[in-house]
């Protein structure tokens, strides 16, 4: 049986190796959407990544009870650690997966999405605490 931590957090790790294998593929490892034909697609993708990293490690830190200070701090470490994740990626790309292109753009579209998911957070958090 899993203990708290990881019964709560086992989605957000997987969506981690998600973006991560993703970040770093090869072009032509990465299946292609039609749906995502449109400029600026990209950056779209990104900040949903991020939006649901930060969304889903924010309540796997709540939900879990194994470390006190993940909970009370949950918003914080979410988003610092997307941010962090965001900017490794690119390094990543720039420095060891030459193949890919490192972007501020990117990193800045990762840190936006993660912050709209701090916004859901908290205020999804402020109501039920309202409710």
């Amino acid at each position: 049986m899993l203990n708290s931590f990881w019964k709560y957090n086992i989605f957000w790790l997987l969506w981690l190796c998600l973006i991560t294998y993703l970040s770093n593929a090869k072009g032509d490892g990465i299946p292609d959407f039609p749906l995502l034909a449109f400029k600026g697609a990209d950056k779209l993708v990104h900040a949903i990544f991020y939006l649901n990293l930060m969304v889903a490690m924010s309540w796997g830190f709540f939900k879990q009870e194994k470390y006190p200070n993940l909970n009370s701090n949950k918003f914080l470490y979410s988003f610092l650690f997307c941010i962090t994740w965001g900017g490794l990626m690119e390094l990543c790309q720039l420095f060891v997966f030459t193949y890919r292109s490192a972007e501020w753009a990117d990193f800045l579209t990762n840190s936006i999405g993660a912050g709209i998911g701090l916004f859901i957070c908290a205020s999804l958090w402020k109501l039920n605490k309202n409710a």
